[in-house]
């Protein structure tokens, strides 16, 4: 049995709201790592219970041709376990789900918020 793209969105939409209630806050991450096809232009980690729920801003190669490639950008979701020095990938979301999109415009923010950017203008 697997999970289906309704309950990603279910557990996502959760994390939106306990972001938006500020009971989960989202730091800077490098967990996620790019491979041959993807970059990964910003990520953003919290933790609830034993898991860290990553989020991040990709783009990835989309190739026209044999040589010829254009970047399409992303997001993308993924749930590790583990501690600072040894963490595991336990799943990612599928790609195609827009509220990943929604989860790191949230994610941003709380961190920009948690880390008080504005302080000095307001």
């Amino acid at each position: 049995m697997s999970y289906t793209s309704e309950d990603w969105r279910n557990a996502i939409a959760n994390l939106i709201q306990r972001t938006s209630k500020k009971s989960v806050s989202w730091t800077t991450s490098e967990l996620f790592k790019g491979d041959a096809w993807t970059e990964v232009d910003r990520s953003f980690e919290c933790a609830v219970n034993d898991k860290l729920f990553v989020v991040s801003e990709t783009r990835r190669k989309h190739y026209l041709d044999e040589d010829v490639f254009v970047w399409n950008g992303g997001y993308d979701f993924s749930v590790f376990t583990g501690d600072k020095y040894d963490v595991a990938l336990l799943a990612s979301a599928p790609n195609d789900l827009h509220i990943i999109g929604n989860l790191f415009g949230a994610a941003a923010a709380n961190f920009a918020h948690n880390s008080n950017v504005l302080g000095d203008l307001l």
